[in-house]
């Protein structure tokens, strides 16, 4: 059970330090222009995914109060950033950020 809880919390944490490099990055980059394709307002295919990424950072953001075009600009402070990761994970782990 904990490799289990681990492991999400390993995944989790992940996503948010990729968010944040991934905000601070110029905006010509590609992994910029595939997260506007992601995060633009399409309906979703038949049989397509439920959750996609986007939509899980705005729900694990949804702890914080944050939505996703904040938790952007938030992301180029990278201590600011790495305050709020941390307090989204502290339902898992300490809480790093005083």
């Amino acid at each position: 059970m904990k490799i289990y809880i681990r492991r999400l919390v390993s995944s989790q944490l992940v996503r948010h330090i990729w968010f944040g490099h991934m905000s601070r990055v110029p905006e010509e980059t590609p992994v910029k222009t595939a997260f506007r394709e992601a995060t633009r307002m399409v309906k979703k295919p038949k049989g397509g995914q439920k959750l996609t990424w986007p939509k899980q950072m705005e729900k694990d953001l949804k702890v914080v109060n944050m939505f996703l075009d904040f938790a952007a600009k938030c992301a180029l402070n990278r201590p600011e950033w790495r305050c709020v990761t941390y307090h989204i994970m502290s339902d898992y782990s300490d809480d790093r950020c005083e």
